[in-house]
């Protein structure tokens, strides 16, 4: 594990906060960035909020956000470009020995810098003593609940004695009022006047004491089903019902109130549903409708008690006047909030498995069964090696390899011709030549191949040059007037050309494939020239690590657009004098186990002339060979299997003949003896 990760294991970002952020009146951090919450600024409530997991802050203010070492630097002063201080510095802090660290014991740096950073940070030990006196005097007023001013209070609420020493409630004679206890946080507490004609009907203690009011009763979300309330003593009715409860314990619901809220309530399929039940009034129907949006936003899950004209305000009225009748209305409405959270449970067990395809093998089968997205094979033309991959392409990565100028960007656009000629869509994305050059290949192979006996060749080159056309006669223009009509109207609707003007990553590859597949209704078959120049996922990523991770990434594009992806590779200098083996993919073995196929371009027979030359000559008859085969107006070829996932792999190679001036290859050893018959 990194240093980074064992730090970030060890040091608590809500610890941190705790002891180096202000707390503002309203009780939400004041974030070090932008001074949001701090006294004298704008927004006086304070903005930043830890997320759920506890990993990560945010400030709704100016929407600075990171992590515990991010946070640090805000701090401290670090910049953003000094990871290895911010490390060092949490560390100090967190009393973790990582294994560059400094001779300085753990804390040492950290003290030093809390000594530079004067009223940046409030420590939590300065709410210590605040916190243990407030602790001290809720205990204290706990003997006096039996009062009979206090009892007389009660019994007017509907409340008896036992109700109030089962919720920890006290009395202060001298201040007559009710002292009520903070579920989850021993040192809060709210003072409820019980005569109204007290100026203040409820006292807090001071917050720079004890720091903000926490939310009540936060434990109660992490059950399957619990509510949301306004008031403490609506939140201990519906406990005294035998339910669970979160008070907000304000009149309107606040930024902070919702983040806490949310950071209260697990995620994913250990979340509950939130049953929303505010004041039965405009304010608590405008907090509901905050509430909701909120969790909309977020993706938790709630219902909303609705009580309806003519109810009690509020869950603690509605206990005075009718506790069976609040009973049975929260039995209701805790009853639907299980069955919502048995349903969100399983919509986010299968989004979890979905998310990391841990799929039913049951349905798997089903699927197979029932012939669910079946895949018919995608054909390429050459007989023999649809032959051999049983009926042609089919979703999955493959590569083809050949040694340089051995002609396998020309044997691709054949192929993804081929393919958008017989009407499944192609998307060819070209890195090193332009989608001039490589529409110029199929224009040259199609005046040839559209022209009985061949005789009106066009190269590649010379149909992007207006000084050689010039030169044409009738025919060739005749020719190639007709091939490019062919080309405009039977393949160039089905094959869209992606032009690397910049290195395009697979995420740029994926972005287009998705719109073509949006547009026709199927994925298209994916063709990349050439793999070791797709961009890299990371800048620090070597050679090797950015094909590795590019690979993975291809070969999930494939499955996950279920379609057949074809790279073109590189070979390694080893392929120049060995032919091609399963060893000659350049720089990553990544290539080798993740392809579904790997193919294999090189000159007919070059294992077995290798074999008989011998190891001292090989390299010598290997060089000489292929000086030999580029040097042909006609040469013959072989497409070697290496590797077939799901089919087999011959021994002998796929015989073809590779004509460059024409673009064009043709299937068979036939063609091999007519070498030089159609060079016009």
């Amino acid at each position: 594990m990194g240093d980074f990760e064992t730090v970030k294991q060890s040091a608590s970002l809500h610890d941190f906060a705790e002891q180096f952020l202000d707390k503002s009146r309203g009780g939400m951090w004041c974030c070090p960035a932008c001074g949001s919450g701090a006294h004298g600024t704008r927004n006086s409530d304070g903005a930043l909020s830890i997320t759920r997991d506890g990993n990560h802050w945010q400030c709704f203010s100016c929407h600075a956000q990171g992590d515990v070492f991010d946070l640090a630097g805000i701090v401290w002063d670090i910049p953003d470009h000094d990871k290895r201080g911010r490390l060092e510095a949490v560390a100090d802090w967190a009393g973790v020995r990582i294994g560059s660290a400094s001779s300085q014991g753990a804390g040492a740096r950290f003290n030093d810098r809390a000594e530079k950073s004067p009223g940046r940070a409030k420590h939590a030990e300065d709410f210590t003593e605040g916190r243990r006196k407030e602790a001290s005097y809720i205990e204290a007023m706990r003997a006096n609940i039996d009062d009979p001013e206090a009892v007389s209070y009660l019994v007017a609420r509907g409340f008896t004695v036992e109700d109030a020493r089962a919720e920890g409630l006290g009395y202060d004679p001298e201040r007559r009022r009710l002292v009520i206890p903070w579920r989850g946080a021993d040192w809060y507490h709210v003072d409820r006047a019980i005569s109204d004609d007290k100026g203040n009907k409820y006292l807090k203690p001071k917050s720079d004491q004890v720091g903000g009011q926490p939310l009540y009763n936060p434990g109660a979300a992490r059950g399957k089903a619990f509510f949301i309330v306004e008031g403490v003593l609506d939140a201990i009715a519906v406990h005294l019902c035998g339910y669970e409860a979160v008070a907000v314990a304000s009149s309107t619901i606040s930024e902070r109130n919702l983040s806490e809220l949310a950071a209260a309530i697990p995620s994913g399929v250990a979340g509950g549903v939130a049953v929303i039940m505010l004041d039965n009034d405009q304010a608590g129907r405008d907090g509901t409708e905050k509430v909701r949006a909120a969790f909309e936003s977020t993706g938790i899950a709630y219902t909303i008690a609705e009580a309806g004209e003519g109810m009690p305000k509020d869950a603690a009225e509605w206990y005075r006047a009718d506790k069976p009748g609040l009973r049975a209305f929260l039995g209701a409405a805790h009853d639907r909030a299980r069955e919502v959270a048995a349903e969100a449970r399983e919509r986010a067990y299968r989004a979890a498995m979905s998310r990391f395809r841990a799929l039913d093998p049951a349905s798997v089968a089903a699927d197979i069964f029932t012939l669910t997205d079946f895949e018919e094979p995608t054909k390429t033309g050459i007989e023999a090696l649809d032959d051999i991959l049983d009926g042609g392409l089919r979703s999955g990565l493959y590569a083809l390899g050949a040694v340089s100028s051995m002609g396998k960007t020309t044997l691709a656009v054949q192929v993804a011709d081929y393919i958008a000629e017989h009407g499944r869509g192609v998307l060819f994305v070209t890195i090193e030549q332009s989608a001039r050059e490589i529409a110029s290949k199929s224009l040259s192979r199609l005046t040839r191949t559209l022209n009985a006996g061949g005789y009106n060749v066009v190269t590649s080159t010379e149909a992007l040059s207006a000084s050689r056309r010039a030169r044409w006669g009738d025919q060739q223009t005749s020719a190639f007037l007709k091939a490019c009509e062919y080309y405009a109207g039977k393949i160039a609707p089905r094959l869209k050309i992606l032009e690397g003007t910049k290195q395009p990553s697979v995420s740029d590859v994926e972005v287009v494939a998705k719109i073509m597949m949006e547009h026709d209704g199927e994925p298209p078959v994916i063709f990349i020239d050439y793999l070791q120049l797709l961009a890299a996922s990371s800048e620090r990523d070597t050679d090797k690590q950015a094909i590795d991770k590019n690979v993975m990434l291809l070969r999930q594009l494939a499955r996950d657009m279920r379609t057949p992806v074809i790279v073109i590779s590189s070979l390694n200098r080893n392929s120049y004098s060995e032919g091609v083996t399963m060893d000659s993919w350049k720089e990553s073995g990544a290539i080798e186990y993740g392809c579904d196929v790997l193919l294999g371009l090189q000159p007919q027979g070059m294992r077995d002339k290798l074999e008989k030359a011998g190891e001292i000559k090989a390299r010598r008859t290997a060089e000489s060979e292929l000086r030999k085969h580029k040097a042909g107006y006609e040469r013959a070829c072989e497409l070697v299997v290496l590797k077939n996932r799901n089919g087999r792999t011959p021994d002998d190679g796929i015989p073809l003949t590779f004509k460059p001036l024409s673009s064009l290859y043709v299937e068979g050893e036939k063609e091999h003896q007519q070498v030089g018959r159609y060079m016009g």
